[in-house]
């Protein structure tokens, strides 16, 4: 019986079996695979127990594991035996090679025995031209494809110990994994790391992650061998250990480690990594939804995570806690007052992100109701609201495209099909992601799928990382997929959260239909110009013949559609012709939403998971904001603020086009301050009441507010830009081709708002 590799020189004989023996015993037992071979060095014959057999002979005669016991103990003092004695004879074999070497040869082979993987590469490193010599001698000692049996490996150790001393092999050791590292043979330094010091490996692990230069297979290889505290120590093994676990479908392990090393990075001060971790968390529980586990902190808190304070907390409660005893205070005089103050209390929390947003609309209904100022129907009568129906058949019908890989193929299929030049390539790139935009009303989801077919398509072609010609493709697949979310209202959950803010007359004439006629003209003189302006400011040159191997390869391991790919395109074709033409037969779009769900059901494409991991954080506020507008008119808020504004600005003294660009302006400004949706939620509480004083629609006011509030200046500004940028491998645009990218963006959105005014009077909504 042997233990080892393949070879005669890589096995140890553990046992010799005579007739008559056994072998097997302890799988027999514990099902696991064997851990010695055998081989037979005569004829003979054998004899098969099967497992089944030997547990029924086992439950007839229990004192057939007594006999089996004691065989085992036999075997395993025998096999430590020859262990032992096998090492007593490898040392003795390489003390004598080592013996017949030159002084100096020898000294060099015991310091190159110190490397767990001696590669060429590794040798002449460290040793210069000596490197081929060392290979040749270390291979006549056992050294086979850069590694040693364990034994030899064992006994040239204990020998260069026994010769230079513990810690003079320690001292030879980090310096040999340091130039190695500068050399960038981060696969020999990391395994000489792991050998010598846990603290060193870690540490230099984190250098290579960061570095880029090491192949990803090897950093995953290596970051398995992490546990989560000591990847949690260093933010970029917080985000690939969390990587690992999201490929091992273990997303709550992964909150964990970002989590932990959210609070290093707090605890050292460091805003700048604080920031990229908590939106790579809020990133990962956004697409969680309610999957993410209970302990994990909530999307908004993780937003503001980096700037979270005690004394902030602490002055936040504390004013929301005054808000609300005035409300009560108040509720018996004037319920308009009331109203606002308990509004006030709930800006507060949303501002500063201490509770989940559905608690804090949920205790909005709470306040609503019990202070009087609204019934308990009129409190939830968003939640039964076509409106409310139609988003959730939205959102369910989305992750069931998700989940069927259909989005994905309609991706490799467009760089499958991209054109031969570079502005149609970036052009495609625009247009995938404003297709994916009616497919998917996700912008983080549509820029974790199309950047990294971006990058895909700039591979295909050769362009070098970060180039101009991979950031023109990279670039323009970003603003397809996230800025320009507006272009269709499921784009976004953001536009369905505008939407629910405008007053109910106001709404109900933008439909799928009406909203893409209202915005298409923004949206295609943003996008257009958008491809000039990354043109402009990236200078990229011609393209290359493009490569089709890779995606080719993915497609046919795609195969053909399946069933539910196929009855998922009819449904949604289906529903979007529904809700256009159903409303003129009087059939109402939430019930067409409705009959879309059941359809998918019925198909296998929507289950009972699916719907368990729908986004019911923003289905809950979404119900609260669609009651919210009514009340307000009910208390007569709106057109109360509509006078206070005329009286103090008069009719006509402002014009449309100057109150757009203000809008727009302090949209801009708030949002280095807050994130999307806070701001969104703020300035549209504030300014959709003012829109009848300056002869807007409120849908102009949203419309701004959506255009605008997607940046990007500073990198954790937008969760979906710092989602993309990873997706990518960080590969297609730096962080300073992507800001200048973003003042163009803004520039040409305000260009955009004011030459789309007189086509918003055309529609009526001037």
């Amino acid at each position: 019986m042997f233990v080892g590799g393949a070879g005669e020189d890589r096995r140890l004989r553990v046992a010799t079996l005579r007739p008559g023996g056994c072998f097997g015993e302890m799988a027999l037992l514990t099902g696991e695979p064997r851990s010695a071979s055998v081989i037979a060095d005569r004829e003979g014959e054998l004899l098969r127990l099967d497992q089944e057999r030997f547990t029924d002979l086992l439950r007839r005669d229990p004192s057939i594991g007594l006999a089996l016991s004691a065989s085992l103990s036999r075997r395993l003092h025998g096999a430590m035996r020859s262990i032992r004695e096998g090492d007593e004879l490898v040392r003795r074999q390489t003390e004598a090679r080592l013996a017949r070497m030159p002084p100096e040869a020898r000294e060099r082979v015991l310091e190159a025995s110190i490397l767990p993987e001696a590669t060429p590469a590794a040798l002449e490193c460290l040793f210069g031209r000596d490197g081929p010599d060392l290979s040749s001698r270390l291979a006549e000692l056992g050294w086979r494809d850069g590694s040693a049996p364990e034994p030899i490996a064992r006994a040239l150790r204990e020998a260069h110990a026994t010769q230079a001393g513990a810690d003079a092999v320690r001292d030879f050791a980090l310096n040999a994994v340091e130039r190695l590292a500068e050399a960038g043979h981060w696969r020999e330094a990391l395994g000489l790391a792991e050998s010598v010091d846990r603290a060193v490996f870690i540490a230099l692990l984190g250098r290579a992650s960061r570095a880029g230069t090491m192949p990803r297979d090897h950093v995953v290889a290596s970051i398995e061998r992490l546990s989560d505290a000591e990847a949690a120590a260093d933010a970029a093994l917080a985000l690939d250990r969390a990587a690992w676990h999201r490929g091992h479908d273990a997303p709550d392990a992964a909150l964990r480690v970002l989590q932990q090393a959210l609070d290093a990075a707090q605890l050292a001060g460091d805003e700048q990594t604080a920031s990229r971790i908590a939106t790579e968390i809020a990133s990962l529980a956004s697409a969680l939804g309610d999957r993410a586990p209970a302990a994990a902190p909530s999307r908004v808190d993780l937003r503001g995570a980096f700037a979270r304070a005690r004394s902030r907390r602490t002055l936040a409660v504390t004013a929301s806690l005054v808000l609300v005893g005035a409300a009560i205070a108040a509720s018996t005089a004037s319920k308009p007052a009331t109203f606002l103050l308990l509004l006030g209390a709930a800006i507060v929390l949303w501002v500063t992100a201490i509770l989940p947003e559905f608690v804090v609309y949920l205790g909005l209904v709470i306040g609503w109701v019990f202070l009087g100022i609204a019934s308990p129907a009129q409190a939830i009568a968003g939640f039964g609201s076509p409106s409310w129906i139609s988003v959730f058949a939205i959102l369910a019908i989305a992750s069931a495209l998700s989940a069927s890989g259909l989005v994905y193929r309609l991706g490799l299929m467009l760089v499958r099909r991209l054109p031969a030049g570079l502005v149609g390539q970036a052009a495609a790139c625009l247009g995938s992601g404003l297709f994916l935009t009616l497919l998917l009303p996700s912008s983080t989801a549509r820029a974790r799928l199309l950047l990294p077919t971006a990058l895909a398509a700039a591979q295909a072609q050769r362009f070098k990382d970060r180039s101009p010609e991979s950031a023109f493709l990279g670039l323009s697949a970003f603003i397809g997929a996230v800025p320009l979310l507006y272009v269709f209202l499921n784009g976004s959950s953001s536009n369905f959260l505008a939407l629910g803010l405008m007053p109910e007359e106001a709404r109900a004439k933008f439909d799928l239909v009406f909203w893409f006629i209202a915005a298409a003209p923004l949206a295609a003189f943003v996008s257009l110009g958008s491809l000039a302006v990354l043109w402009l400011v990236l200078r990229p040159g011609q393209t290359q013949r493009v490569v089709h191997d890779r995606v080719d390869l993915q497609l046919s391991l795609l195969g053909p559609p399946t069933t539910q790919e196929v009855a998922l395109t009819v449904i949604l074709i289906a529903v979007v012709i529904g809700w256009n033409v159903g409303p003129a037969f009087g059939i109402s779009t939430g019930i067409v939403g409705l009959a879309s769900l059941v359809a998918a059901a019925i198909a296998g494409c929507v289950h009972r998971e699916l719907l368990q991991g729908l986004n019911w954080d923003f289905l809950v506020s979404y119900g609260v904001i669609l009651s919210l507008p009514p009340i307000m008119s009910s208390l007569g808020i709106d057109a109360e603020l509509a006078r206070m504004l005329r009286a103090f600005i008069g009719d006509g003294s402002v014009s449309p086009a100057l109150f757009v660009l203000a809008i727009a302006g302090l949209n801009i400004v708030v949002r280095l301050m807050l994130p999307d949706d806070q701001s969104l939620l703020l300035l549209a509480i504030i300014l959709i009441p003012m829109a009848p004083v300056f002869g807007v629609h409120p849908w102009i006011v949203i419309i701004t507010l959506l255009a605008t509030f997607t940046l990007w200046f500073i990198p954790s500004q937008s969760v979906s830009y710092s989602v993309g940028y990873d997706a990518s491998e960080e590969r297609l645009f730096t962080h300073k081709q992507a800001r200048k990218a973003c003042f163009g963006f803004i520039l040409l959105t305000l260009a955009g708002l004011m030459l789309a005014l007189p086509y918003w009077g055309w529609l009526g909504l001037l």
